[in-house]
């Protein structure tokens, strides 16, 4: 906050620390409440002491872990004389002690009886099958101490709850690296993803319908770019291993940890610090044991007025204006469309989906050349062409679609682990792939209104005649206002003579 002392502005920073019982949310403020079931009958009612004075919460027979109460004006008031935050209290049910306690008492035995048998030679009835007490009963500790543990999957309202917690963790990385919030998007493919690839046992920026981020955001109505970060174990938890039971507070739990494991993974955590973005739409499923996060950072720079097309005679179209940002390239030589190539779409195994680890796997197929005006033409242009080609090399990581699709499929934690560090590897040593470039003069490239209005126009057949069908993606490039700094603001891809897989969940409104 900032206030004026004769004459002189001053700013001051607040910083409100939590106080052990308390934790901080913006102006919120949450806590936990321990409750058991021996504690006496529902309908009665708990009192809770709190910063701002006390307050009674009700208790009802649907009063379990995860129960969450909000008490509006008991957080951090506004120092502007605004709303103040709420006080959200989250239920801790304890249950009656289970099968798991007997089976930790076995251990405890088993395992004295081994310590007294192996070091002191001190035999006693039972002695001998002591080692075998002991390992039985770590089986069934996992099989049913876990097991045994009650769980419910989140409500709809505790998902939104975990999303918001994860925007608030995004936003205060940023804010410590001098960079502006992103908001809250409402893009559905991050969420179809999140719950598709844990149905399905896996993590990966590709999924079963062989489609990467920008392609399911883009079937489920977005327009700007996509740049994604995942979290998630690429196999199926089987039932008796020995994984923690989820609940809400380790939903919590798990939503940090995976912010603060993207933060120390070099290119995770140059997505969450990218200046350029201003939207998260965020994914969050979770089952018993396993959890899938998926982050998809986008722009806000575009507003279409006529989205990218290719009609049937090969010619490219497109319009619209620029929000925060210019195209108008520093250098005349600096192309501001450019487009890849992707070969049509189909369904990947999980064999696959494990053994892939980043997504660059587009050719670079064509730029689009602003006109030069009569009488001028560009050097690499011969004779009556429009256009040119050239040889370029493309960046390469593990491509899916050239996996083993009946290969091994991890079974356990380590071998997932073990999956994935090869991918990383294989990708980090993948050769480049050339490919044919061309370079295509506009029939039509206009810009105007200082650059934030666009018109285009052009004649692609020649590119498309060599590449056939697939996924074509046209990438806007425009220099970002807040940064000066000549960005991808927007990749919209067409589909050429291909459609998207019929069994796809990614639609417009689901």
């Amino acid at each position: 906050m900032s206030f004026t002392v004769r004459g002189v502005r001053h700013r001051v920073k607040v910083r409100v620390e939590p106080d052990g019982t308390h934790r901080v949310e913006g102006r919120n403020l949450r806590r936990e409440v321990r409750l058991n079931r021996k504690d006496g009958p529902t309908g009665r009612e708990i009192a809770l002491d709190t910063p701002i004075g006390p307050v009674k919460l009700p208790v009802t027979g649907d009063t379990k872990t995860g129960s969450v109460w909000t008490v509006k004006g008991y957080g951090i008031p506004d120092p502007r004389g605004g709303t103040p935050g709420d006080l959200i209290v989250t239920a801790q049910v304890q249950e009656e002690n289970g099968p798991g306690c007997l089976i930790l008492l076995a251990i405890v035995a088993g395992a004295i009886a081994l310590i007294i048998s192996s070091n002191f030679g001190v035999q006693f009835p039972g002695s001998e099958t002591a080692r075998g007490i002991f390992q039985e009963a770590q089986r069934q500790l996992a099989k049913v101490g876990y097991a045994r543990q009650p769980y419910e999957s989140a409500t709809e309202a505790q998902i939104s709850d975990l999303k918001h917690l994860m925007l608030l963790e995004v936003n205060e990385r940023r804010s410590e690296a001098g960079l502006l919030p992103v908001r809250m998007g409402s893009n559905r493919s991050a969420q179809i993803h999140a719950e598709v690839a844990l149905e399905h046992c896996y993590s990966s920026h590709w999924d079963r319908y062989g489609l990467k981020p920008l392609y399911r955001y883009a079937l489920t109505g977005g327009d700007q770019y996509a740049n994604e970060n995942v979290e998630g174990i690429d196999y199926c938890v089987k039932e008796g291993e020995n994984y923690r039971v989820n609940s809400y507070e380790r939903l919590r739990e798990k939503v940090a940890e995976a912010v603060e494991g993207w933060m120390n993974s070099p290119g995770h955590r140059r997505n969450i610090l990218d200046p350029r973005h201003k939207v998260l739409h965020i994914g969050i499923a979770e089952d018993r044991h396993r959890a899938n996060m998926v982050q998809v950072f986008s722009g806000d720079y575009v507003s279409w007025s006529e989205k990218p097309q290719v009609g049937p005679d090969g010619t490219l179209t497109a319009s619209g204006m620029m929000r925060g940002a210019y195209l108008e390239p520093k250098s005349s030589n600096v192309a501001i469309f450019t487009i890849s190539y992707h070969h049509p779409t189909h369904s990947l195994t999980q064999s696959q989906l494990s053994g892939t680890y980043c997504l660059e796997s587009d050719k670079r197929a064509g730029v689009i050349l602003k006109p030069l005006g009569q009488g001028r033409h560009y050097p690499k242009i011969r004779g009556n062409r429009n256009f040119y080609e050239e040889a370029v090399s493309n960046e390469q990581c593990i491509d899916p679609y050239e996996l083993d699709p009946n290969g091994p499929i991890p079974q356990t934690w380590e071998e997932a682990n073990e999956t994935h560090a090869r991918a990383k590897a294989d990708s980090g040593s993948a050769p480049l792939e050339a490919s044919v470039k061309y370079g295509m003069v506009a029939d039509t490239l206009a810009v105007g209104n200082r650059g934030t209005e666009f018109s285009l126009k052009a004649d692609v057949s020649p590119m498309l005649e060599h590449y056939g069908p697939g996924i074509y993606t046209l990438i806007s490039w425009a220099t970002i206002e807040e940064t000066g700094e000549e960005e991808v603001i927007s990749e919209f891809p067409i589909w050429w003579e291909t459609e998207p897989p019929k069994d796809h969940p990614y639609r417009t409104g689901k």
